[in-house]
């Protein structure tokens, strides 16, 4: 039990400094907000063709659905 403790704690100096790099390389979060909030413009604008496109399709289903059910 001890020699398994033993060898999981060797191994952490050496997962963080894999951790280290892997964000030296990772850029900042906050650079990352205007070009999220640049992509809400369009997503708004996507949202009501998205809401007609499944109303339409939600209408052909429940139409189908009575044709079969009856």
């Amino acid at each position: 039990m001890w020699s398994l403790l033993r060898f999981l704690w060797s191994f952490i100096p050496c997962l963080w400094s894999f951790v280290l790099s892997a964000w030296s390389h990772v850029p900042p979060t906050w650079s990352l907000v205007p070009s999220l909030w640049s992509l809400v413009p369009s997503v708004w604008s996507f949202v009501p063709r998205l809401w007609y496109f499944a109303s339409r399709k939600w209408s052909l289903v429940s139409s189908v659905w009575s044709l079969v059910s009856s």
